[in-house]
């Protein structure tokens, strides 16, 4: 097999005309033989240009190859190419030909794998109007007249300027407002490497800001409080690329520490973002946590630059820590010179972020051919939507995918559905479709594709930061007439206890509940003498602490962390104090504590699984039995419980006889159906529901909460196989029965 035969295609790379020049002398940027060298081991047809040396004419271009045998640049006649790959924009002298150029290669069907360039106020006029990103942003508005800067400054002290169009640190200026009218301003002088600062009357500048910027539009924004460590200023970079799969990936977040005084970070030294994180005094789960964030914001800025822009192969994205560690956005680059990423990942990872786009260059040329050859099959219905939290798919994207999901995926094989995972952030309104994320069972492997609205969603998702568009979305829905699985995304725990004690079916149920107030508190311990308060809003009994009368003003009050924690003390007022240590600013209740069933001093309580089958009709999949550690508060599995099926913990932990057991079953079930039913009929239609119940030493059932979105933790640690894969496949089954249900009555 020849070279050629064996090549892909041909992708060419739009370079100033400097470096082609350079490159004709054998004197090649590095980051120019970086990306020669990751074609090496390619099939390419990999060549580079600048846009004087395309003939318009003939539609052939006078590229440089490197040539691996010769090891050495050599140029000759190329075709257009099938992928093109941006680093580099025309000169006004050369925007015509680069105007008719592109159309040319858009008539050939070229494939572009970045934009030229994004534009810093396009972007920030953009991201204003997204709402998941909106507080990530700082106030920017574009100069139009002097006292557009005057006012910023009266406002917030200190502003950066910034060119509408810029890059590595160009056009940016920071401005501080200082004592008895005098200002300070700051710049990166490009030509001479330093920085230059002077301090001046208002009217001074106001001349040198409008001489600096030469009638060029730029921007007013309110300065970021940057972190700093070891007294120098932080901000951050990170590389995002798709991968040979078509994934986002992250290739590395380098934080860049600045020279003293410097208003910039672009020419400094890099570290990696552990290792930032590793300098500050953090718990690991809090390092864990906002290692987190940070990913969800920047694969949410991503998806949203590809919102507005089109697919890209890659994207730096700068953005900030504050020094309460908030994340603020910077900017985007389309061609991210990756100078960061190499000081502090050093040169595997280079070499990997260069080779990325030939990958996915590779990809994108495969599934068009795909496409052209094989048209998909009509998807098997019902589509069943599964609505999502954003950090949900980017781990699906990262194939990290957790127990839950996979066997979700699975079961939607077993029921007879087309199962796709989305986010809020991925449905397009104008199109009226929806960027879902499937498993692809014959590459074995998570991918994403368009597809239109679901027959049904299955609402899997928490209420979070995006309500405005998750109600813009419900609303669609809802006109649509497809049918939400789950009608609510969480419940408010107040309004929940008084819905339900005002109830007369199940008030019999539920613990006496009252909102926290620390004039109440003594009363309600002295009548109930241990009472739970927990968070209005939380899961996972992350925020729950109980409260404990021993005496009079001798309370003890225990709550779960990493691990178990108690406390004794002395007053009210102390007990106050660590009330609100713990909740914060968080709206908290206070309920009744249930003395409930316990076993070697340690709580029992239950979570039931109750879901719609496929008629419909109700079924209690699992009832597992939690018991907590010993002297615990709370019995979730996080708290270190054992989990038992009922069947087992009663006949051989507890020692019931079977009859009782029994007996107790049939009544718990009872008690569930009513549970569930009524709140149904207080808040609409669900397909499943984890329910939380207890029993007391007077064998008396008590309703503790309903959990809208179980994790299913407690039902997967007692039950067998079979009974798992019943719970994954219940939900998609009830979508199928209403799917049909839907068909009869619209016919």
């Amino acid at each position: 097999m020849t070279v050629q035969e064996e090549q892909i295609g041909n992708l060419g790379v739009l370079i100033p005309n400097i470096g082609f020049r350079k490159l004709a002398r054998q004197k090649a940027h590095y980051r120019l033989k970086a990306l020669a060298e990751a074609n090496e081991n390619m099939a390419w047809n990999l060549y580079f240009f600048s846009i004087n040396r395309v003939d318009i004419e003939n539609e052939e271009i006078t590229g440089i190859y490197y040539d691996f045998w010769e090891r050495k640049w050599l140029k000759k006649q190329f075709p257009y190419p099938d992928v093109l790959y941006r680093r580099g924009g025309p000169t006004k002298k050369y925007k015509e030909n680069y105007d008719t150029f592109m159309k040319q290669c858009k008539k050939q069907e070229t494939i572009f794998l970045n934009p030229t360039s994004f534009g810093n106020w396009k972007i920030y006029d953009y991201f204003s109007t997204v709402e998941s990103l909106q507080q990530y942003l700082q106030e920017t508005l574009i100069y139009e007249q002097q006292i557009d800067l005057i006012k910023m400054l009266e406002k917030y002290q200190r502003v950066y300027l910034k060119g509408c169009n810029g890059r590595k640190g160009k056009y940016v200026v920071r401005v501080e407002q200082q004592e008895e009218g005098y200002y300070e301003y700051c710049y990166y002088d490009q030509t001479s490497e330093a920085t230059i600062s002077e301090r001046t009357k208002l009217s001074d500048l106001l001349t040198f800001v409008e001489r600096f910027y030469e009638g060029k539009a730029f921007m007013v924004q309110e300065a970021i409080d940057l972190l700093e460590v070891d007294g120098r200023k932080i901000d951050l970079r990170a590389e995002l690329q798709r991968n040979g799969d078509g994934m986002i990936q992250i290739t590395g977040i380098s934080a860049r520490l600045a020279r003293e005084n410097s208003p910039i970070t672009t020419h400094s030294d890099a570290i990696t973002l552990d290792q930032l994180l590793g300098e500050l005094s953090l718990e690991v789960n809090k390092k864990e946590a906002l290692k987190e964030t940070i990913h969800e914001f920047l694969y949410t800025v991503y998806e949203e630059i590809e919102k507005k822009y089109g697919v890209c192969a890659e994207m730096g994205i700068d953005f900030a820590l504050t020094n309460d560690l908030q994340i603020k956005f910077i900017e985007c680059n389309s061609q991210s010179t990756k100078v960061s990423l190499m000081k502090a990942y050093g040169e595997a990872t280079f070499k990997e972020a260069f080779a990325n786009p030939l990958l996915f260059s590779e990809y994108l040329l495969r599934e068009r051919e795909h496409e052209q050859r094989v048209s998909e099959p009509p998807m098997e219905r019902p589509i069943v939507g599964t609505f999502v939290p954003k950090r949900s798919i980017n781990r699906l994207l990262k194939q990290q995918e957790s127990e839950r999901m996979k066997r979700l995926s699975k079961g939607s094989e077993e029921a007879g559905t087309s199962l796709y995972f989305f986010a809020i952030q991925d449905v397009d309104f104008d199109e009226a479709r929806i960027q879902g994320t499937y498993f692809d069972s014959e590459d074995d492997i998570w991918k994403r594709k368009w597809f239109p609205f679901p027959d049904v969603i299955y609402n899997r998702r928490s209420a979070g930061q995006t309500q405005e568009r998750t109600q813009r979305f419900k609303a669609v829905v809802k006109e649509q007439g497809i049918p939400f699985i789950n009608s609510e995304d969480d419940f408010d725990k107040w309004e929940f206890y008084n819905r339900l004690s005002r109830n007369h079916t199940i008030s019999q149920y539920v613990p006496e509940t009252k909102l926290y107030d620390p004039e109440l508190l003594i009363d309600f311990l002295e009548q109930h003498q241990t009472i739970y308060l927990k968070a209005n809003v939380g899961r996972y009994s992350r925020t729950v602490m109980r409260v404990k009368r021993i005496d009079t003003n001798h309370y003890q009050y225990s709550m779960v962390e990493d691990d178990l924690k108690s406390h004794e003390v002395q007053s009210v007022e102390e007990l106050t104090q660590g009330i609100n240590q713990y909740f914060g600013d968080k709206m908290v209740l206070m309920q009744q504590g249930v003395q409930v069933l316990s076993i070697n001093d340690s709580m029992i309580d239950f979570r039931a699984e109750v879901q719609r089958d496929d008629h419909g009709e109700l079924e209690v999949v699992a009832n597992s039995v939690r018991v907590g550690a010993k002297h615990a508060p709370v019995t979730s599995t996080r708290a270190g419980a054992s989990i038992y099926t009922f069947e087992d913990f009663f006949t051989n932990q507890y020692g019931w006889s079977d009859d009782m057991s029994q007996n107790w079953k049939q009544k718990i079930n009872q008690f569930l159906r009513e549970v569930y039913r009524t709140v149904e009929e207080e808040y609409g239609h669900f397909g499943e529901m984890g329910i939380d119940f207890a029993i007391d030493q007077e064998e008396r059932l008590w309703l503790i909460e309903c959990n809208t979105k179980s994790a299913k933790v407690a039902l997967m640690e007692s039950y067998d196989e079979e009974r798992i894969d019943k719970a994954f496949t219940n939900p998609l089954r009830f979508a199928k029965y209403l799917y049909q249900q839907q068909r009869v009555t619209l016919s």
